[in-house]
């Protein structure tokens, strides 16, 4: 997902206020609520039709996001300060820095591991052991099954994509034949 700077100017500034608001385990209520907001783009269209209340715009975006679990006073804050500058439309892309902002800040790692079935609890302690070796000694790892995936793994954060599968042998096996003879 693309997050304008404009978005992350938002976040940082929340951020530097609002930080002991935030803890590791909020995260999944933030993203959830920036997705639902994302998804649900009739809740923001609002905007344009109560632009000229002010009042009650944000108390309708306080109360969605507080019946969503973001109920602490600096949420409210937050929406207030964007129905003020008329930036709602940005509240997701907002939501998302301030997770990608403070899983920095705090050397938190989220890992999506992808594999081709579904994984047994040895397994996943073993992929876990790995992950905290070689990719992140803290974070999140999350699980799912990827039908593109042949017989393999692939283990993904921000910046790492490590994967082994049939699927990557036959793609370097293609480029090999591509490089050696001239295309296949």
């Amino acid at each position: 997902m693309f997050i304008p700077s404009l978005a992350y100017k938002y976040a940082f500034a929340y951020l530097n206020q609002y930080r002991e608001h935030i803890n590791p385990s909020m995260l999944d209520t933030i993203k959830n609520v920036a997705t639902k907001l994302h998804k649900k783009k009739s809740l923001l269209s609002f905007t344009s039709i109560l632009e000229g209340d002010k009042e009650a715009l944000g108390s309708l975006l306080c109360s969605y996001v507080a019946n969503e679990g973001l109920d602490q006073p600096p949420w409210k804050s937050l929406i207030l300060l964007l129905v003020d500058h008329k930036r709602v439309p940005m509240l997701p892309v907002i939501l998302q820095a301030i997770i990608l902002l403070y899983q920095k800040e705090e050397g938190l790692t989220p890992c999506t591991v992808s594999s081709s079935v579904s994984l047994n609890d040895s397994q996943k302690q073993k992929i876990e052991t790995f992950i905290r070796k070689k990719i992140a000694k803290k974070g999140t790892i999350t699980y799912d099954i990827s039908k593109k995936l042949i017989a393999g793994l692939r283990v993904m954060t921000r910046e790492v994509l490590w994967e082994h599968s049939v699927n990557k042998k036959l793609q370097r096996l293609r480029a090999l034949i591509a490089r050696e003879y001239g295309g296949y």
